[in-house]
């Protein structure tokens, strides 16, 4: 793969491009209450936008490019914890211990930035001066909700029965 430089390309090009991020979960345009328990915009702008031009046939070239990406995501788990040691009272090789319940919603910004000077000294050197900027931010809020079972499988001091397949 080879990038394409400034001075690679001729004349003058303008690019863009804008879209919205949507995800399954918050699938609307309507401001919906989030993690911080304000309403807000599920539905997420992104934009690109470039510019390209050379000069002095094709000497001398700048490229200009930016973007800015946002979303919303959610992410839902369910996660057991399991004992997987029989006991004498309890033989079963594999008891649940606990359910856990997570939800963690996350809001997404990215944004780039990238200034190019490139100037075609002779057929074989290339002089480039490269500015790149790149942000990211991501703040995730954590929700958990756990049912754990009385005793471990220590069915004995709480008086429960251990189940099985001819009761």
């Amino acid at each position: 793969m080879k990038t394409k430089r400034a001075v690679d390309r001729k004349g003058r090009r303008f690019d863009h491009n804008l879209g919205v991020n949507m995800n399954d979960e918050e699938f609307t345009l309507r401001r919906k209450y989030g993690p911080m328990d304000h309403k807000s915009y599920k539905a997420q702008p992104n934009y690109q936008f470039g510019y390209a031009e050379s000069f002095f046939n094709q000497r001398f070239g700048v490229l200009i490019s930016g973007s800015r990406a946002r979303s919303y995501t959610d992410s839902k788990i369910v996660n057991p914890t399991y004992n997987a040691s029989p006991t004498s009272t309890d033989p079963r090789p594999l008891v649940v211990r606990q359910i856990t319940f997570k939800d963690g919603p996350k809001d997404i910004q990215k944004d780039e930035l990238l200034l190019t000077a490139d100037w075609k000294a002779t057929e074989r050197l290339t002089l480039s001066l490269n500015y790149s900027y790149s942000m990211y931010d991501g703040q995730s809020w954590k929700r958990y909700f756990t049912f754990v079972a009385a005793n471990d499988n220590a069915n004995v001091n709480n008086g429960a029965q251990p189940f099985s397949a001819t009761d």
